[in-house]
């Protein structure tokens, strides 16, 4: 599974590129896709039910769910996140040592 966002910060492009990867689950006969897709969920149930999760009601995962023990959990999963964080500086032509080409002409 692959999610890709791109935009800017401080100027510059910047894109950051999550991939989660695993393969087929011979113990479950799941493929990766299958397992990549009921593990998180999984794993979020077994944290509330540890008491990991303390919130109740609705609530979006990102204000109740402490990413890095999820990470954790997903590791030991055999689910590996790799994060990829890519950012093209772009002088500027007012703060930084900056020049405009020069065209020098030569003689034949």
């Amino acid at each position: 599974m692959l999610v890709e966002v791109k935009g800017w910060k401080n100027g510059n492009k910047a894109s950051v590129k999550l991939e989660l990867l695993t393969d087929y689950q011979p113990k479950w006969k799941a493929s990766g896709t299958q397992y990549a897709t009921a593990i998180p969920a999984s794993i979020v149930a077994q944290m509330i039910i540890n008491g990991e999760v303390t919130e109740t009601g609705v609530k979006p995962p990102e204000t109740c769910i402490d990413p890095k023990t999820f990470l954790a959990y997903l590791n030991q999963k055999n689910v590996n996140l790799h994060i990829t964080y890519t950012e093209t500086v772009t002088p500027n032509r007012e703060t930084a040592n900056w020049q405009a080409p020069r065209f020098v002409e030569t003689e034949h």
